[in-house]
């Protein structure tokens, strides 16, 4: 459960951190999510995690961004999930260890994530770090796709094209 407290400092951190909304200052959305993070805030642990990862207000730290991804994920966070299984399948987080991507991409995918329904589907597609599904990966690109994941689209429409024109008759 988030307390008041650092849901306030999250809010506060995404006020800076939003172009839009007038008060634009990196620093000091770091500074409030950093003070969210430390009392558990889930939401500022993935944005600090999205922070280091892309550089933004700090110097690009794959390995610190990991760990913020990491500490969210453990608390349910869908979008760290999906970002750590991005992670680690790309060797920035542990060596590129495809089950283990599997399994975040699982989790996040679990909670309706359509990212992760994406990359999960790519996984099970091409037989990597999980056994190849077919079935399995269509099914995750549809709910993919079904909230508007471009890139799940693009797949399914690829696949379509791939059958045989006669295939349903």
């Amino acid at each position: 459960m988030i307390d008041c407290e650092s849901a306030a400092l999250f809010d506060l951190g995404a006020l800076h951190d939003d172009p839009d909304a007038g008060r634009f200052d990196l620093a000091e959305a770091l500074r409030c999510y950093r003070l969210a993070a430390a009392r558990g805030n889930d939401m500022a642990q993935f944005n600090l995690g999205v922070m280091y990862d892309l550089g933004r207000g700090v110097e690009q730290d794959a390995t610190r961004a990991a760990r913020w991804f990491y500490c969210a994920a453990l608390q349910g966070n869908a979008s760290a999930q999906n970002s750590l299984g991005v992670m680690v399948e790309h060797g920035q987080a542990g060596g590129g260890h495809l089950a283990r991507a599997a399994e975040w991409y699982r989790l996040a995918a679990g909670q309706g994530n359509a990212e992760a329904q994406c990359n999960l589907a790519a996984l099970y597609l091409h037989g990597r770090g999980v056994a190849q599904d077919y079935a399995r990966a269509l099914a995750l690109y549809c709910a993919s796709a079904g909230q508007g994941n471009a890139e799940a689209q693009a797949w399914l429409s690829a696949i379509g094209n791939a059958l045989p024109a006669d295939i349903f008759s």
